[in-house]
């Protein structure tokens, strides 16, 4: 390492270990911040699951058929579960520097689904 003219040699060690102390920092942050999204897509795994069985009970007590809303709430629920397992995979990969899911889609997927449930239980009633 060299060091300039102008820079006491104690100068660089203080650098060096200021840089270290930042890189242990930010990786404390990154991994602080895949907990808290861990989290996060457990609270939305526990929401579907809420809607998903409101769902069901509304279909399983209509008295009418309600075999074309079934098929896509099932379409839906595979899509959030595809999002999930996507939001999963991106997010052990993280700490390689690879970005997670954008929390708007999952949100998006979930807004579906309940605006579905919504659907089903007005046309029950």
């Amino acid at each position: 390492m060299d060091i300039d003219a102008d820079e006491h040699p104690g100068d660089s060690h203080a650098r060096l270990k200021t840089e270290m102390w930042a890189k242990e920092a930010r990786e404390k942050f990154r991994a602080e911040r895949r907990t808290i999204f861990r989290q996060y897509l457990d609270l939305i795994r526990a929401d579907f699951a809420r809607l998903r069985e409101g769902v069901r009970l509304s279909i399983l007590q209509s008295q009418q058929d309600r075999s074309n809303e079934m098929e896509k709430l099932i379409s839906l629920e595979l899509q959030f579960r595809r999002l999930l397992l996507m939001a999963e995979v991106r997010l052990a990969l993280h700490w390689l520097g690879v970005e997670p899911v954008a929390p708007a889609k999952l949100i998006d997927a979930l807004q579906g689904f309940e605006y579905s449930l919504r659907e089903a239980r007005m046309s029950a009633q």
